[in-house]
């Protein structure tokens, strides 16, 4: 039976909740046709074309379910994700904006997740102060969140201060060590202050730790883009 609701709405489920993007497109549509009139149904078919980098058409249907349901705050995260990824940073900053004032984060918790996003869109806006008001107001929440304090640092390096983005490079992996986008970072902006054997250093850490964490591809992948930044194609390719 193609029109068994409760079937249908448990492969949608299972689909989505193992992020198996590509499966989960049919029957989410299916279950649109069958549900017309419920906003999450939209939400979730906008999930799965994300998931698919099909930018446009995740937006079309995130909006069509903002539309049935314009406070459910959900699906402006969502869509500030989608536009973070997709480079959009003006209309990523207005769907957080609507996110919070739905949420009422201040007074009723807080996703520290969001609030990076929206501190990264508005660095790509060149909205520095409003990317530092709010990475400060989470390490202010919790002095130890070092993701918070690695895009601190790497405000700082956008607007010229230097000295201070190298300190904080370095307290990010002094707080996790398993921070590998920090000793990129530092290794990079040491050899941009012309400290080429602190950087030399910083990246001998780090291939010390990945001998540890050989199954982690995404530090592997850091690493060889920092070679291919440095024209140092060799070393690149034996990463890759």
């Amino acid at each position: 039976n193609p029109n068994d609701l409760n079937a249908l709405q448990n492969l949608v489920i299972f689909y989505y909740d193992n992020k198996n993007y590509k499966d989960l497109v049919e029957p989410a549509k299916k279950y649109i046709e069958l549900t017309q009139n419920y906003s999450r149904s939209y939400y979730v078919l906008g999930f799965a074309f994300a998931g698919l980098n099909m930018h446009e058409e995740a937006e079309e249907m995130f909006k069509k379910s903002i539309q049935m349901n314009p406070n459910d705050s959900l699906v402006y995260a969502v869509l500030g994700n989608l536009y973070t990824d997709w480079s959009k940073s003006e209309k990523g900053i207005e769907a957080y904006k609507k996110y919070f004032e739905i949420s009422e984060l201040v007074t009723k918790g807080y996703d520290p997740h969001a609030y990076i996003q929206f501190a990264r869109l508005n660095m790509d806006a060149g909205n520095y102060l409003e990317a530092y008001n709010v990475l400060a107001f989470l390490v202010f929440r919790d002095e130890n969140k070092t993701e918070e304090i690695f895009w601190i640092g790497d405000l700082y390096w956008k607007v010229n201060k230097t000295d201070e983005a190298l300190y904080l490079f370095e307290q990010t992996i002094e707080k996790n060590p398993d921070n590998y986008a920090a000793y990129i970072e530092l290794a990079q902006h040491s050899i941009n202050k012309n400290r080429f054997k602190e950087a030399e250093e910083i990246i001998k850490v780090f291939k010390e730790k990945l001998k540890k964490k050989s199954d982690d591809y995404g530090a592997y992948t850091e690493l060889a883009w920092f070679y291919i930044g440095k024209n140092m194609f060799k070393e690149a390719e034996e990463i890759f």
